[in-house]
């Protein structure tokens, strides 16, 4: 689907139904999508680029036999509802692509790029089946972090994610999950993130963990296990778990560390608490 060249007027009626694509989606004209689906359905690898101005409507990614395609976004692409990935792999670019609802992964999801930005306004799910190789590159997650039991997640330590909100969470449900770098990140100056009862135990990071000042990370029953270094500027929980750290604790005039039991230790010996 290709919309290309200025100085005509594109005349558009679109009000709903669903809008299937075989291939590429090359939009260089500002268009409004309505209340549309559009649905990626290939047997073939594709492309999916869109002008400033002109976000796609609900969208979803699927594939078309047995072939698992791989599905790359061009520069900044932003949806305007929720993105589906149900088949095959979405490959982030180096731009940003901006999710205004929610992303559910059924299939895979791959970035490798420093630069590359996803925003999800909504909740991010990966869902029993799905993978995710992320490699690099930063993710802005507004709301809840899920990966379903049945699901294969792996963030490298430079793979960074951002929770920003008064009220997030996160549900790891899934044997061997492991985050990279995180971000306690809300602004409101009452943000709180919250390990959903249930997940499993510890809560990997294979980079640092980082607490803004105003936000509470609230571990439950959960233990946690940092790679690298902890900077608490705001709260953390930990009940009576278990809190390892392979680097060593930063604390501010701001930082409040509150135990119930349990063990807090860190491993370098270069602390200035050693």
């Amino acid at each position: 689907l290709n919309l290309l060249g200025t100085g005509y007027a594109i005349n558009t009626n679109i009000t709903g139904g669903t809008i299937r694509i075989a291939k590429d989606v090359q939009i260089y004209r500002t268009i409004n999508w309505g209340n549309a689906v559009m649905e990626l359905n290939t047997y073939y690898d594709a492309s999916v680029f869109s002008v400033a101005g002109s976000p796609f409507p609900t969208f979803v990614i699927n594939k078309f036999y047995t072939r698992s395609q791989n599905v790359s976004l061009i520069g900044n692409v932003t949806f305007a509802n929720d993105l589906t990935i149900q088949a095959g792999t979405l490959t982030l670019g180096s731009g940003t692509c901006t999710v205004n609802g929610d992303l559910d992964i059924y299939g895979n999801l791959a970035c490798s790029y420093a630069s590359s930005q996803l925003n999800v306004t909504g909740n991010l799910t990966y869902y029993s089946g799905s993978s995710a190789a992320i490699a690099d590159g930063n993710t802005n997650c507004q709301n809840s972090f899920v990966v379903q039991s049945g699901a294969t997640v792996s963030y490298a330590a430079a793979a960074t994610l951002y929770m920003k909100s008064a009220d997030a969470s996160l549900n790891i449900l899934a044997a061997g999950t492991q985050l990279g770098e995180l971000f306690v990140a809300g602004t409101s100056g009452t943000d709180s993130l919250t390990i959903v009862p249930g997940s499993i135990s510890p809560l990997v990071l294979n980079g640092n963990l980082t607490v803004n000042s105003g936000n509470t990370f609230d571990l439950t029953n959960a233990g946690l296990t940092i790679a690298g270094n902890l900077t608490l500027n705001g709260r953390l929980n930990t009940y009576a778990r278990t809190v390892e750290i392979t680097g060593y604790p930063i604390f501010s005039a701001t930082s409040v560390l509150v135990m119930s039991g349990g063990i807090f230790r860190w491993f370098d010996s270069t602390s200035p608490y050693s």
